[in-house]
């Protein structure tokens, strides 16, 4: 990040900088990780205010209270009203939002939502690159553990590659990747709500201008992917393909069917 744009992110701080500029949308961003979440920022950060994952500490401990239900839901809608005061951001985008769509969605009655979804075999992939390739450090560790629960003591035959890499099962992430998907299309009114598949998100600058009444010409749409993984593991091709597919027609076959 460059020193201008960490010197922006204090302006909101500067007397008077919230009436003299004024927000030109308010969306956020709640796509699961490895779905294009960076890409969405890049589309936006030329011309707006955009930040991916800013205060992503304070965030994590909010989810990590959150998970262990030690904070209430007046308490998350006053957290997520002092954050956008505090950043002051047209576009604000992170994964850990989507696990509170519910509540940002009453707390901001004008903000709209983007939910960037991808094809659950190339993201499996994806994210299986990800996570061997930048292993994560000790604060997104413990807030995946949270989120994901107890690392399973037996493994399917097929997936003994998994856990020999201390990587989670494949139906568990796919749940997960399901569970994103229904959750946020259930807490946030279709009028608000955006989904792109991240396959077409660079074509989708028009729709995404429509959506949030800007000029299409302020967003960047060759900046569509972003941040790929570090390299390619290759994980899934020791894995049977038909397998997979089973698992993910038994997981996500209604939803895919609906968006692919």
């Amino acid at each position: 990040m460059s020193i201008f744009r960490k010197l922006s992110k204090h302006y909101p701080k500067i007397p008077g900088y919230r009436r003299l500029r004024p927000k030109h949308c308010q969306v956020y961003g709640i796509g699961s990780p490895k779905t294009g979440t960076h890409s969405l920022v890049s589309m936006f950060s030329r011309h707006f205010r955009t930040l991916h994952e800013a205060e992503v500490r304070e965030e994590i401990g909010l989810l990590s209270r959150h998970l262990r239900g030690e904070c209430t839901s007046g308490e998350i809608q006053r957290w997520f009203i002092e954050r956008d005061q505090r950043l002051w951001l047209d576009c604000d985008v992170s994964h850990l939002h989507g696990y509170f769509a519910d509540d940002i969605a009453r707390a901001l009655p004008e903000a709209k939502f983007i939910l960037t979804i991808r094809e659950p075999y190339s993201w499996l992939d994806s994210a299986f690159n990800q996570t061997l390739g930048r292993p994560p450090n000790a604060l997104w560790e413990g807030i995946r553990r949270q989120v994901n629960g107890a690392y399973p003591e037996t493994f399917p035959e097929q997936e003994n590659t998994l856990q020999a890499l201390g990587l989670y099962p494949i139906g568990h992430l796919l749940n997960r990747w399901a569970e994103r998907i229904d959750h946020v299309t259930r807490a946030i009114p279709a009028e608000r709500l955006l989904i792109i598949k991240t396959g077409e998100l660079k074509q989708s600058a028009n729709a995404i201008a429509d959506f949030c009444g800007l000029d299409v010409h302020m967003l960047v749409a060759e900046q569509g992917h972003q941040f790929t993984a570090a390299k390619k593991a290759g994980v899934l091709d020791n894995i049977d393909k038909n397998y997979v597919d089973a698992l993910i027609q038994q997981r996500c076959g209604e939803i895919l069917r609906q968006y692919f």
